[in-house]
């Protein structure tokens, strides 16, 4: 399928540094991979050393003096994210216990590290695989949140949103009513009401 999120460079909200210097060591090591991992010819090279079970473990661990460094998760986020733009790769974020960890990021008070986060799952949200876990994980409703405490800016984006959503529970019931008399088997499918796919 196509890639659903870009893949995520490092633009103008750059991560705040640590004070801690093994943790700003890491910080720069993850950066590396993430930037490495943009390459198309690279991912599969990134991911087969290893490279997004570091950064999984990245998100789990402390940082080395105390709590993880902001740059430490953005930076390992933002690689997940170029690295599951690949089949193989997404489904082995999947696998490795990637998405509550990932779902626990979005809720992060740092812009950075819910954007990259949120680009991570919308990538993984492509399979099954992903789709299932992020049900499990609770990830449906740390993302409506998210959309919800957008800034006014997105305001029109919400209401649109809700009022798609609307339209269509509304369409789902009229379809609901006006098939009650069809024939059980008729139709098949999900029905006008049934889920849509990403364009």
């Amino acid at each position: 399928p196509g890639l659903l999120f870009p893949p995520v460079r490092d633009g103008a909200t750059a991560p705040a540094t640590s004070k801690c210097a093994a943790d700003r060591i890491t910080a720069a090591a993850a950066a590396a991979l993430s930037r490495l991992s943009l390459a198309a010819d690279l991912k599969v090279a990134v991911a087969a050393a290893g490279g997004a079970q570091a950064l999984l473990a990245l998100l789990a661990a402390e940082g080395r003096c105390g709590a993880r460094s902001s740059a430490t998760a953005t930076h390992a986020a933002r690689g997940l994210a170029n690295l599951s733009v690949h089949l193989d790769i997404a489904a082995a974020i999947v696998a490795g216990g990637g998405v509550p960890l990932l779902v626990g990021l979005v809720g992060s008070r740092r812009a950075e590290e819910a954007e990259a986060a949120s680009a991570v799952l919308a990538n993984l949200s492509l399979h099954e695989s992903g789709r299932r876990a992020l049900l499990r994980a609770g990830g449906v409703a740390r993302l409506v949140a998210l959309v919800s405490s957008l800034p006014c800016a997105y305001a029109p984006v919400t209401a649109y949103l809700s009022s798609t959503h609307a339209s269509d529970a509304a369409s789902t019931g009229s379809s609901s009513s006006s098939s009650a008399d069809a024939a059980p088997g008729a139709g098949g499918g999900e029905g006008a009401g049934g889920r849509r796919e990403a364009e």
